[in-house]
């Protein structure tokens, strides 16, 4: 054996190994910087509800802002809020609600499961919104659909949009003038 080779497929082989463990780091990074928790459901009633509206989501930074800030808006309006997690949309009728707000995050270029499983079931329901972020803010259902890249100081903007949008599907669903 010649030890200059046996030298040289050490190094290659140290070096394979580094540049897969550090995708490997990179990866587990990713996955927990970016990983969505479960959001617990609530409800937000104000009392003598003319309307319900359902926001299905995960639990994010921006998702929580924007869904404080679209509860916030409904609930004066006088509408009942009911927040659950995205994984729950495989027992949700959509003809229990006036409007629906689904807020998911696409992760490895696809949709989160149940949004798009979700989304296949009740595609033509018109009263469903969906508020699609990822890392270029560019993919989406091919639906009624806001795409945002996540962006915190872009909430206030995202949620009067939706809220915008809700109002209009509540004001339909109840035969009231918009506010």
């Amino acid at each position: 054996r010649d030890p200059q080779l046996y030298g040289m497929k050490l190094k290659e082989l140290l070096i394979i190994t580094g540049v897969l463990l550090a995708i490997l780091i990179g990866l587990a990074w990713y996955a927990a910087t970016h990983m969505m928790v479960q959001v617990t459901e609530r409800v937000l009633d104000p009392g003598g509800a003319s309307a319900e509206v359902l926001i299905a989501t995960q639990g994010s930074a921006y998702k929580g802002a924007v869904t404080r800030e679209l509860s916030k808006g409904l609930a004066k309006g006088g509408v009942r809020v009911t927040i659950n997690d995205v994984s729950s949309l495989g027992q949700v009728d959509p003809d229990q609600w006036d409007a629906i707000v689904v807020m998911h995050t696409w992760e490895y270029w696809r949709p989160e499961p149940n949004a798009k499983a979700f989304r296949e079931e009740h595609g033509n329901a018109r009263h469903i919104i969906y508020l699609s972020t990822s890392g270029s803010g560019e993919e989406r259902l091919d639906v009624d659909a806001v795409s945002s890249a996540s962006t915190l100081t872009d909430t206030l903007q995202d949620a009067r949009a939706i809220l915008a949008r809700v109002e209009e599907l509540v004001a339909r669903s109840t035969g009231a003038t918009q506010p």
